[in-house]
């Protein structure tokens, strides 16, 4: 039950924290936008709100899983659209992710457990910036270790340390349209990684995707709010997501607002391949999650200063051949923090 414990807080934690990496919007209106550009992005950004273009291409490629944008209230006037304005200057952002879990198996209480902060330096380094304001880019990890911040047993903290520290190198590439949508994030898996690095590699790429705020089409001013609603598939599971943003102030190049998460699963059979005991099948029979956080925007970069706290409760039914079902409760506490450094 040990070794199903441990796969199960590896990947519900790694899935969980790349879900939840909030970015903050970008806010320059598109006066320079020509109509062409606005075309396209009408058939590559989709919106709740946008009406079907009669000229889009038949064939173009339609992503049942892509953000879905509504816009709930404008705000006040003045109003203008929000778009990022993307740069031909390298970046670096930092990503810092703590965790605490609280595992209650049959009759044993749960004991919560709080693990290092897990900081990451990344190097973001412009490719190219499209006529439309789409962003290319490149990414390295140029730092990762564990910060002093949480006590774990000698060989345990060791292990991990240096299991994080591969990641050290690790290369990806991405694009993401001026209204923040990512139509790509890759990262090149180091030969023989350890399982628990490919996951948190796989956390990594999805930080990557979620770290642009998706934005709305129309042209907002403050206190407006919109929702976007995401199917995520995860290597473990599919999740629905909603965040709700609501624009706090806006002022020249930059911007603030704050993010509500809300995050549930239908119940569903996890695949969980290699980190189980033979013979051994795991039902997710709910889960569900609330998240907080303000994002904080300076709208020519896409690194945003951004803090997110998240709760999140996940019941799962264990079953070994041969032996009865367990009942397995999973509490977990996430803190992101994203910043940009000089």
């Amino acid at each position: 039950m040990k070794r199903l414990a441990v796969g199960l807080l590896l990947v519900l934690g790694c899935n969980h924290a790349a879900s939840q990496s909030t970015g903050g919007p970008g806010s320059t209106p598109s006066a320079s936008a020509s109509a062409a550009d606005s075309a396209t992005t009408e058939a590559t950004e989709p919106s709740a709100t946008a009406e079907p273009s009669a000229t889009a291409p038949t064939t173009a490629a339609v992503d049942p899983d892509a953000p879905v944008v509504t816009l709930v209230a404008a705000g006040a006037e003045p109003r203008s659209p929000l778009r990022y304005h993307f740069r031909m200057t390298p970046e670096t952002m930092r990503l810092d992710m703590k965790m605490t879990v609280s595992l209650a198996m049959a009759a044993v209480p749960p004991t919560p457990v709080t693990m290092p902060t897990i900081r990451t330096d990344l190097t973001i380094t412009p490719v190219s910036v499209g006529p439309d304001g789409t962003l290319t880019a490149t990414s390295v990890v140029t730092r990762a270790d564990i910060l002093k911040d949480a006590q774990l047993p000698a060989a345990a903290a060791a292990k991990l340390a240096s299991d994080i520290k591969t990641l050290v190198g690790m290369r990806g590439r991405f694009v993401v349209t001026s209204r923040g949508f990512t139509k790509e994030a890759t990262i090149e898996v180091p030969p023989g990684a350890p399982e628990n690095v490919q996951q948190l590699m796989d956390s990594m790429r999805d930080s990557l995707k979620n770290v642009s705020t998706v934005l709305p089409e129309e042209a907002v001013g403050v206190g407006a709010r919109w929702d976007v609603k995401t199917t995520m598939r995860t290597k473990a599971m599919t999740l629905e997501q909603k965040a709700a943003y609501k624009l706090k102030a806006r002022s020249g190049d930059s911007a603030n607002q704050d993010v509500e998460l809300f995050q549930t699963a239908a119940p569903q059979m996890m695949s969980l391949p290699g980190k189980l005991p033979p013979g051994t099948t795991v039902k997710l029979v709910s889960h569900s999650a609330t998240g907080r956080g303000h994002v904080q925007e300076t709208f020519g970069r896409l690194t945003p200063t951004s803090t997110l706290h998240n709760e999140s409760h996940s019941r799962m039914e264990t079953t070994t051949a041969g032996a009865a079902p367990q009942t397995l409760d999973m509490g977990l506490v996430i803190d992101m923090n994203v910043k940009p450094l000089p």
